[in-house]
């Protein structure tokens, strides 16, 4: 019982203290970069696959 008082009391004054706010706030703001990018590289990276895929396909009728 003393051990988990002890226990509650530091995750208190872990999470009272500004530092532990601004961690989280900057983990929020990384995963929100890190969705945007994800997101937003997504048709270049499919634009990319096609124009490698016509290149491919092209050397390959060339070959044959």
């Amino acid at each position: 019982m003393l051990r988990s008082v002890k226990h509650l009391a530091l995750t208190s004054r872990i999470f009272s203290r500004e530092e532990a706010q601004d961690l989280v706030e900057y983990a929020l703001l990384i995963a929100l970069m890190g969705f945007a990018v994800t997101t937003g590289a997504r048709a270049p990276a499919v634009q990319l696959n096609n124009a490698l895929t016509n290149i491919a396909n092209a050397l390959a009728s060339k070959i044959t």
